[in-house]
């Protein structure tokens, strides 16, 4: 049953991709619009793109459950993991561009025209660097990058925090339990997806460098070695 229901998967993302690409290359980008509306708080580009990371989501969770990769023991960090997905993805992508992210584009636009930063740009210097890569794109396509960029670092928040906690003697299941429990409803994750902040990537390099430190600790015999030497 599974094994068929992710060859239909398989089988309608590729008829997506093909139709997708036979519009544009027929059409162009307006061949689009005969079958998509733009509602107010809704951004076309956004919409599509958390359709299709809700829709790859549901093609990984078929791959997992088909190559028995939910076990009992990792079965609710995953459960935590697809809701907070589905939920923050599909929920969060009615918008307008206005927030943090506003001034990310500026700043970036101001580093390409050798102009200081804006005096609202309150952030890691590095990332409006990094966005003044993207000006070709235009800005809403700045907006767009951004706010993929910030669904997949949070996907990766969610899992390093629950390894997080179990480096600080939280049981697996404890720890899945209490990382879905508190980003489930919560207003500092809310306003970085609505903000389109740099919140969730300055967590990642954090919470990876806890990580990594406990395993680059030497061993008490090799400290010791040291230190008698």
């Amino acid at each position: 049953m599974i094994r068929n229901t992710l060859l239909c998967w398989v089988a309608i993302t590729a008829l997506i991709l093909f139709e997708s690409v036979w519009i544009y290359g027929r059409h162009g980008l307006a061949g689009y619009q005969a079958f998509m509306q733009e509602t107010p708080y809704t951004n076309i580009p956004i919409t599509l793109a958390s359709v299709a990371l809700t829709w790859l989501l549901a093609g990984l969770l078929l791959w997992l459950i088909f190559t028995d990769k939910i076990t009992k023991t990792t079965s609710l960090s995953w459960v935590g993991f697809f809701i907070v997905a589905f939920l923050y993805i599909n929920i969060l992508r009615e918008r307008v561009r206005y927030g943090d992210i506003d001034y990310y584009i500026q700043a970036a636009f101001a580093l390409v025209k050798n102009k200081p930063l804006p005096n609202t740009y309150f952030y890691p210097p590095l990332w409006a660097t990094l966005l003044s890569f993207l000006t070709p794109l235009g800005e809403n396509g700045i907006l767009l990058v951004a706010w993929i960029a910030n669904v997949l670092s949070f996907l990766l928040f969610y899992f390093l925090l629950q390894r997080t906690l179990e480096l600080y003697q939280f049981k697996p299941y404890a720890a899945a339990m209490t990382t879905t429990l508190f980003i489930l409803v919560n207003m500092p994750v809310i306003r970085t997806f609505t903000y389109v902040q740099v919140n969730f990537h300055v967590m990642n390099f954090i919470l990876l460098s806890i990580l990594f430190y406990k395993r680059s600790t030497p061993q008490n015999g090799s400290a010791d070695e040291s230190n008698n030497a």
